[in-house]
């Protein structure tokens, strides 16, 4: 799993690499009802990094690409 930092309509947020863009953290708590911070820095310092990566690697890649709210990697 690969995690950026985006800038998207002005503001500054974390992602997963997708394979056709970056999905926000923000999308996918909205899509899945999880709390995830939306930001890098509070992702590390609250320990939310492991857990995140374990969802992606239990299923969560496969789902990543039609999750609503995928940002293209040229609109970042």
């Amino acid at each position: 799993m690969r995690l950026a930092t985006i800038k998207w309509n002005d503001t500054e947020m974390a992602g997963i690499v997708a394979k056709n863009g970056i999905l926000p953290i923000r999308a996918l708590n909205a899509a899945k009802g999880t709390a995830w911070r939306t930001d890098m820095l509070s992702l590390i310092q609250e320990q939310q990094i492991p857990g995140l990566t374990a969802w992606y690697n239990a299923g969560g890649k496969e789902e990543l690409e039609s999750i609503p709210g995928l940002v293209p990697a040229d609109q970042v």
